[in-house]
């Protein structure tokens, strides 16, 4: 089996071509840099060569800040869904299946813990991004008779991770000997973290699943606050800070979010091997 990864030098994609290198060697992947232009097959044809054939896609590539897209909308609003458009034509062309990864798409609901029938709710120019590129999805596994499963994972980390993302923030200034307090946004707002290993074998179980159109959850079942988080770092890096909370809430602020998982465990036979502590003391020792 072929296996192109869109995006392959972002942090879900070095991790995940890292995954399968050392869990899968018998499957040979590619990496697709937006740098090269647009996903076609012509452009793939010239990077690879005439005679490879795709067998499966995942596409990963696109803008992925929360805060940014506000300040700079437009490659969210239109960017990302045309790089979906790429790899579903790219995936048409080639008779290949889709894994497309989605995020970000359920509002403050007191439904808790979320499932995938929860309605969409777009708060901010990147959940409208990736709920038009998940109705591309639809409409060419509905009309072209595409295989597509979209995952929905909840808050991705691990090692390697953009230190803009809160996690490995806080991680840094904890190990940071120079820095003497830990400041964040704010210490309420609750997450459910999912480890980038399992998530990639979640991606990996999806390559395999041969499913029609499926849109599910990947998380761990739990949220915990950015308190809870400090808290766990502190031990792990056995370092004690003063904690200054800025007090600051995103525009649309959702402020506890838990991933229904049953239809990962049902659908791809998935569930988190990796827990918080651990996966935390990993990105720690990482840095």
């Amino acid at each position: 089996m072929n296996i192109l990864i869109t995006g392959s030098n972002g942090f879900i994609g070095k991790k995940l071509s890292e995954y399968l290198s050392s869990s899968f060697p018998e499957l040979k992947h590619y990496g697709w840099l937006r740098s090269y232009g647009q996903l076609n097959t012509t452009n793939f044809q010239i990077q690879f060569g005439a005679e490879l054939h795709i067998d499966k896609v995942v596409h990963l590539a696109g803008n992925t800040k929360i805060i940014e897209s506000w300040e700079k909308p437009y490659p969210y609003l239109i960017e990302n869904p045309e790089l979906a458009l790429d790899a579903l034509e790219f995936c048409r062309a080639q008779n290949a299946d889709l894994v497309f990864i989605s995020s970000y798409l359920y509002g403050n609901t007191k439904n808790l813990p979320i499932d995938e029938l929860e309605n969409v709710e777009l708060t901010s120019p990147y959940s409208y991004g990736k709920f038009s590129s998940e109705t591309l999805c639809k409409f060419y596994a509905d009309n072209y008779q595409l295989n597509c499963t979209i995952l929905r994972p909840f808050n991705i980390y691990g090692p390697g991770q953009d230190p803009y993302f809160l996690l490995p923030k806080i991680a840094r200034q904890l190990k940071d000997s120079s820095i003497a307090e830990i400041a964040v946004h704010n210490l309420l707002t609750k997450r459910d973290y999912v480890y980038i290993n399992d998530f990639c074998e979640a991606i990996t179980l999806a390559l395999n699943s041969q499913l029609p159109f499926e849109v599910i959850n990947i998380g761990s079942g739990t949220s915990v606050s950015t308190q809870t988080i400090i808290n766990e770092l502190s031990h792990i890096s056995g370092q004690q800070k003063p904690i200054k909370s800025l007090e600051l809430y995103r525009k649309n602020e959702i402020m506890d979010v838990v991933a229904n998982i049953k239809k990962a465990k049902h659908c791809l036979n998935w569930q988190p091997k990796t827990s918080l502590s651990q996966g935390l003391k990993y990105l720690y020792e990482a840095l």
